[in-house]
């Protein structure tokens, strides 16, 4: 019940911070930030890479096993008055039971977000990732099948502030749902920093 309560909340936050990101950015927007087919100018201008730790203090239909802390890698790139977003996230899972195999999960996920605006010294995002999750499973413990692929859903929010330049850090909560049977919920938090370059050339002529 906890559980499906903090999902719930992390579930409305996320929405709320949409509504709210996409408000705020309607109105500060300026006109000559939006070209002639009604897109964001500044799409793929640059990419923003973040990594950090990552825990799941939260987790349901995942009995006998438990997570240890993992590594997650992202990046994202302005497009259409928020961020494509891609990454990867890995997570070893230690079995508690002993007929049961240990894993590890490797979680490819793509997305989008809308934050408030990045004048902001202090940006709040939120928004969506549609995966994959990839268990491999040791080989030594476990007869036939020894890998797992599932899609994933995931509804994240995030706040991230400036500390230098381009350099940010941040914090992100995300709930996740992987579609196995029974459906695994999770719920993960990340902390790191991100920094901010300019996109490659071929990226800016594929983006025109």
């Amino acid at each position: 019940m906890k559980l499906k309560l903090k999902l719930k909340s992390l579930f409305l936050i996320a929405v709320l911070g949409i509504l709210g990101a996409c408000q705020v950015r309607s109105q500060s927007l300026p006109v000559n930030e939006v070209d002639s087919n009604g897109a964001d100018s500044s799409s793929f201008q640059t990419i923003r890479f973040a990594i950090g730790p990552v825990v799941i203090p939260f987790q349901r239909n995942v009995s006998g096993w438990e997570s240890s802390p993992g590594i997650g890698f992202s990046a994202f790139t302005p497009f259409f008055r928020g961020e494509l977003l891609l990454g990867v996230t890995a997570i070893r899972w230690e079995t508690t039971e002993i007929e049961r195999p240990d894993f590890l999960a490797l979680h490819l996920f793509g997305g989008w977000s809308l934050s408030t605006p990045e004048r902001f010294p202090v940006k709040i995002a939120s928004g969506f990732k549609v995966g994959n999750y990839f268990m491999a499973f040791d080989s030594n413990q476990i007869a036939g099948e020894r890998n797992e692929s599932e899609l994933a859903m995931s509804l994240v929010v995030s706040i991230r502030r400036t500390l230098y330049r381009n350099l940010e850090g941040f914090a992100e909560g995300e709930a996740t749902r992987v579609f196995t049977l029974p459906k695994m919920d999770l719920v993960g938090l990340r902390v790191g920093l991100s920094l901010k370059v300019g996109a490659p050339a071929w990226l800016k002529t594929v983006a025109r």
